[in-house]
């Protein structure tokens, strides 16, 4: 939906669900029904995103697909690779970090961690990770690794689709592990433990 991430047929069931139940329920349950599909609401809020920037002078930049604290920045080969961490209470919308086109999507076969997990744990393993190309026809890799309590992300685009950078191509319901991975052109903008949101937050800028 327009101010949802999740679709209109699973509002309005969830909602002829809720008004289902509010008919044969008393007043504790149904406040606590109420409060329920309050916080669901919630969790599934869409971010406002402005298209008002100009898209030229963002060549080279790559800005935060989703929102989190960075839990961790390494090397792996000839890449840079920073991890994000998604919490339950944070925005779950994944977005194009750069403006360019989808080169690849792959779901690979589901896996998941806990939340207090082992710190390498989310190097060794993801469950999707999508490709995107940008306008300087650099490859920017972004994975993602649910929680255990959590859902696959869920994608609305597709390989060969274009788009600018801001533009909402999924969500990650309840949270997870994005890493992204930067060719070494790109300087990395941010430290461990440091807040970012999606479409605002710099992530790295190629290297002249």
């Amino acid at each position: 939906m327009k101010f949802f991430y999740i679709s209109k047929s699973t509002f309005f069931n969830y909602l002829f669900l809720f008004c289902l139940l509010a008919v044969f329920s008393n007043v504790y349950l149904l406040l606590l029904l109420i409060l329920l599909f309050g916080l669901a609401l919630f969790l599934f809020r869409k971010k406002k995103v402005r298209f008002t920037e100009d898209q030229v002078t963002t060549i080279g930049t790559v800005y935060a697909p989703v929102t989190g604290a960075v839990l961790d920045i390494w090397e792996s080969e000839d890449k840079s690779m920073v991890s994000v961490i998604t919490n339950l209470f944070d925005e779950y919308g994944i977005y194009m970090p750069c403006s360019g086109e989808v080169s690849d999507l792959t779901y690979l076969k589901d896996s998941f961690i806990y939340r207090v997990f082992k710190r390498n744990d989310y190097k060794d393993k993801y469950l999707a990770e999508i490709s995107f190309r940008d306008k300087l026809d650099n490859i920017i890799n972004v994975r993602f690794l649910r929680f255990f309590s959590s859902s696959r992300p869920q994608f609305v685009a597709l390989p060969g689709d274009r788009g600018r950078r801001m533009a909402n191509i999924g969500y990650l319901p309840f949270g997870g592990i994005t890493t992204i991975c930067l060719p070494k052109e790109y300087k990395i903008e941010l430290k461990k433990n440091d807040n970012i949101y999606a479409t605002e937050s710099i992530i790295a800028r190629i290297v002249e």
